[in-house]
């Protein structure tokens, strides 16, 4: 099996005073997206990319949500793709 790389970024929030990290989200559907477990956890907030290198070679499409959380406060933005 051949994985892709593939890249993502993205614009960090309005504020980024309570941001301590990412999580990204694939899915292979615009709306089949599993919340409970990230593909993954990122260093926020100056984190602004990552690469995905676990796509599937061939004709793939994927879509990624990314979110912002703050782990003192146990929360995560909302949801937006």
């Amino acid at each position: 099996m051949v994985n892709f790389r593939v890249p993502a970024m993205w614009c960090p929030p309005l504020t980024t005073l309570a941001v301590d990290g990412y999580e990204v989200f694939r899915s292979p559907t615009p709306t089949g997206f599993d919340f409970t477990v990230p593909i993954a956890a990122l260093p926020g907030p100056a984190t602004l990319a990552w690469t995905d290198l676990g796509a599937a070679a061939g004709p793939s499409e994927y879509y990624y949500v990314v979110r912002s959380t703050n782990a003192t406060f146990g929360w995560r933005s909302r949801r937006t793709t």
